[in-house]
């Protein structure tokens, strides 16, 4: 992969194909998507959804099509500062319950 940071962030390699024809296109339908990143509409549509669950890439209608945009590159440093956050918060926890478990022994 090209990008490991965004691998890193829970992209898969398709997401981060996706995601940058869109930042370098602009709001495009999932055909011209689909036609810039080589993936074919079906798989283009089932990854746009996860990029937009994910708060990477957002829509809108225009006319009975939908457009898609990815969202400013800075949303996936607010997602990674959230993924730090939340590891951090986790390895807290776990040295809290490896510490409960040895005053158990």
């Amino acid at each position: 992969m090209k990008y490991p940071a965004l691998q890193h962030l829970g992209l898969s390699d398709r997401e981060v194909t996706i995601y940058l024809s869109l930042l370098e296109s602009g709001p495009v339908s999932i055909r011209d998507i689909a036609a810039a990143s080589g993936i074919n509409r079906g798989t283009t549509y089932e990854t746009l959804k996860s990029l937009a669950q994910k708060g990477v890439v957002s829509y809108f209608p225009r006319g009975k099509r939908r457009v898609f945009m990815a969202e400013d590159p800075e949303r996936l440093i607010t997602l990674a500062e959230s993924k730090q956050h939340a590891l951090a918060e986790a390895l807290e926890q776990l040295r809290s319950d490896v510490e409960i478990g040895r005053a158990h022994v």
